[in-house]
């Protein structure tokens, strides 16, 4: 580092953004880590068209898109919140960074007698096949994300969430057309 004040300030606000990078990064392997630990998920009473419209809520800060919230579960559960809105806006964050502004996202909720379902599907640019195997693993980024920032770990973290909450999550894709992820929950673990 020179001894130019604007060269050293831009050095600086280099060295920050790694710092806050690499505690991104911490964080994320201590939640995986955490995961499977029996005081993992802090339970409260959730009322999930609350949720999905505090969701709903938060999405709209990240982007400018064409946003669509279909909220038709009226149930209230047993979960997670803080841990619940973490993993979808993990899906809600994905579907930003693969649309453009004119895209349309859609977040929602429904649910039936056995099984209720939060979902985020975006119009962009879809998963490939053979990359799609992968994308639940830790660290894992497809050829098209590349150059986008992030460590990998942002499906795992969603899927770890969801397994605490004795669910699972589903990817329907299509390249060129978009991706849907669902998250799938026991409604057995409902009031």
């Amino acid at each position: 580092m020179g001894d130019d004040p604007q060269e050293q300030k831009e050095t600086i606000a280099l060295v920050l953004d790694e710092v806050d990078r690499m505690n991104r990064l911490v964080n994320d392997l201590m939640l995986l880590a955490k995961s499977e630990r029996p005081d993992f998920l802090q339970k409260e009473v959730i009322d999930v068209f609350c949720l999905m419209e505090d969701i709903y809520k938060k999405a709209l800060g990240l982007g400018s898109r064409d946003w669509l919230l279909e909220n038709k579960a009226t149930i209230n559960i047993i979960g997670d919140r803080q841990r619940l809105i973490q993993a979808l806006m993990n899906l809600v964050r994905n579907a930003v960074q693969n649309t453009t502004e004119t895209s349309l996202i859609i977040i929602g909720s429904n649910q039936d007698r056995n099984f209720f379902k939060l979902w985020v599907q975006d119009t962009g640019k879809g998963i490939e096949p053979e990359e799609k195997k992968h994308i639940f693993e830790r660290f894992y980024k497809g050829k098209s994300i590349q150059n986008i920032e992030g460590s990998g770990l942002g499906l795992s973290i969603v899927k770890a969430i969801v397994e605490a909450h004795n669910g699972w999550i589903e990817c329907v894709s299509e390249v060129g057309k978009g991706s849907t992820f669902t998250i799938i929950l026991p409604v057995n673990d409902t009031l």
